[in-house]
């Protein structure tokens, strides 16, 4: 009879342990804590053989002048979205799509910091859209997340700037936002409060595309500084183009479709220039000279010197077309094979025209003028990174006559979210977490080495 009673006990207590195991794991797996979080499955694929995908980057390439050497890093977190930059010549940041920050030191060759500080903001308002728009779940991270981030020198005080998609709950519309921090990295880094700068003028209604639903993709969001007062701010028209919805872009009430002139200071800001889908990409040279790389329809991605004041055309002028075999498209572009508002095909005078166009099946992410010592070669060319194309393009450019001289395209096989310089004249792009059926590409730092 003890045995008896001593197994039942036994049992039962299997039993309540089953249920504790249950409970604690669906609630690790569901808040994604470890083992099921991000970190422990990047060291699993990093250590065991069994976990590790194959990738196709190569280890070199063959370009024009140079053998490149390219080093691979798997960045710590899931990222479609979010930027790359340097806050030392040490150390570089990096800020994913939900607002998380990692510090990569160079030299010691991994990360040395993490923290949440602008996270829980971006997550919060991105519960509160996804609660909004029921059955766009699976879609929030395309729609929803940080666009850029930004880190430079004002004045002497040195500042992280980070775009966001922000869902204002009392409206129910949409902005885009700029937000500030200072960095104090003696003795640690350290980022002050998180400050919003600027928010769109306007707000967007949740049905002002009703063919495409909430366009936020479309929105832009790259940053660069201007002056030592002063940042631009891309922002794209959510697809209100004319044809979806009203002509935002060309709109001189409304801040979509614009770049924004913003001061990091007293928060005062102003249109830019004006006439742009979806800017992708933007740098601004050494002497003053700004560039911007935008997203067109189909064959209208373009290359843009940028001139305060001026008109780039969208969606008046573009020489990008309908696409018309996409079925969302077909009921409204019916059999019209030029945009529909697109007159004279970028031959109006008043608005300014593209240094470059390219065909379709590109995609422009980000872009540079490079000014290192490794590639002493591509000094001054214009260096493109691409999301569809997986490669970057090295255009020769003379400046004096402000035309495009040569292009030459390297494959990296990745998409390409963001691209800059190192202080020591490498190169470093991010890529972008990107699926397909059941297998996961992860997001990753890759450094381009002479």
């Amino acid at each position: 009879m003890k045995f008896l009673k001593k197994y039942k006990i036994l049992n039962y207590k299997i039993f309540l342990l089953s249920i504790f195991c249950f409970v604690f794991g669906a609630a690790f797996f569901y808040y994604q804590i470890f083992p099921f979080n991000y970190e422990a499955k990047n060291f699993f694929k990093k250590n065991i053989s069994f976990f590790v995908k194959k990738t196709s980057i190569p280890k070199s390439l063959e370009s024009l002048y140079y053998k490149i050497n390219l080093e691979n890093i798997n960045l710590p977190s899931k990222s479609r979205y979010g930027g790359i930059d340097f806050i030392n010549k040490d150390n570089l940041v990096f800020v994913n799509g939900d607002g998380k920050i990692f510090i990569y030191n160079i030299y010691q060759k991994k990360f040395i910091y993490k923290s949440s500080l602008l996270s829980e903001k971006i997550i919060d308002n991105k519960k509160s859209f996804s609660n909004y728009f029921v059955g766009q779940e699976k879609n929030i991270n395309l729609l929803f997340n940080i666009k850029d981030i930004h880190v430079n020198e004002f004045n002497k005080k040195k500042f992280i700037f980070f775009s966001s998609n922000f869902f204002d709950e009392k409206l129910k519309c949409h902005k885009i936002n700029l937000y500030r921090s200072e960095i104090i990295s003696n003795p640690k880094f350290k980022f002050k409060d998180v400050k919003i700068i600027y928010s769109t003028k306007d707000c967007l209604d949740k049905d002002i595309t009703p063919l495409l639903g909430f366009a936020g993709g479309s929105s832009g969001g790259r940053i660069f500084k201007y002056d030592e007062e002063n940042v631009l701010l891309t922002i794209g028209d959510f697809s209100s183009d004319g044809v979806n919805g009203p002509i935002l872009s060309q709109d001189m009430s409304s801040h979509f479709g614009k770049i924004i002139k913003i001061n990091v200071f007293n928060f005062e800001n102003k249109i830019f220039s004006l006439g742009h889908r979806n800017p992708q990409g933007l740098f601004v040279d050494k002497n003053k000279n700004i560039f911007s790389t935008e997203h067109g329809p189909k064959g209208g991605d373009e290359l843009n010197l940028i001139k305060e004041n001026m008109n780039y055309g969208w969606p008046l002028a573009s020489y990008g077309v309908n696409y018309l075999n996409h079925p969302k498209y077909e009921q409204t572009y019916q059999d019209q094979y030029l945009w529909p508002l697109d007159k004279d095909n970028m031959n109006n005078e008043f608005y300014e025209k593209p240094l470059f166009v390219w065909g379709p099946k590109y995609a422009v992410s980000n872009l540079l003028v490079y000014s290192g010592k490794k590639f002493k070669k591509w000094e001054n060319k214009i260096i493109i990174s691409t999301l569809y194309s997986k490669q970057i393009t090295l255009l020769g450019y003379n400046f004096n006559e402000k035309k495009i001289f040569s292009i030459e395209n390297i494959k990296i096989g990745k998409r390409i979210r963001d691209i800059i310089e190192g202080p020591n004249g490498d190169i470093y792009i991010m890529t972008e977490e990107t699926s397909k059926g059941n297998n996961l590409d992860y997001p990753k730092l890759i450094i381009l080495k002479n």
